[in-house]
């Protein structure tokens, strides 16, 4: 039994899989679907490689990491990669028969009860040990975002 955590990127996601006991380990780092691709194809490669994942590792939540909130609002078009991986992991969870949430990135940092101030990712030392590799302002996010559901 172990958590996914997801933490998107315009153009990618970057996972962490933390044990029931709050244990990053070892697995499979990103789904990057080719970027010459069609978005259909991009989809279903993102969905493929999430049913994989939750099925090799005995996920049984997933945690969708929202982005940075700030000055920067993306546009449509930055967004739409990345909402549609995001939604590829959910529907791989959906048909694996377990739950998927979204979660902010200040319901982090008050679940695990970080600083509100700084990036996320400047936090995560305090929280768990670095696990590489892609592991800074990457995989650390997303392994906050799995073990803050943990204690949820």
């Amino acid at each position: 039994m172990a958590l996914l955590g997801v933490n998107g990127t315009a153009n990618e996601l970057w996972l962490a899989v933390v044990s029931d006991e709050g244990e990053v380990l070892d697995s499979q780092v990103r789904i990057v679907p080719a970027p010459d691709s069609p978005l259909a194809t991009q989809i279903r490669t993102a969905l493929d490689e999430a049913e994989r994942v939750i099925e090799t590792n005995g996920i049984t939540v997933v945690v969708i990491l929202e982005p940075e909130t700030g000055r920067f609002q993306p546009s449509y078009f930055q967004s739409v990669l990345r909402i549609s991986l995001e939604s590829a992991v959910v529907l791989a969870a959906d048909q694996a028969g377990i739950v998927s949430v979204r979660r902010s990135r200040k319901w982090v940092r008050a679940t695990l009860d970080l600083p509100r101030t700084g990036a996320l990712s400047a936090h995560a030392a305090a929280v768990v040990e670095p696990h590489p590799p892609h592991w800074a302002s990457k995989r650390d996010v997303a392994a906050l975002a799995a073990l803050a559901e943990r204690l949820s």
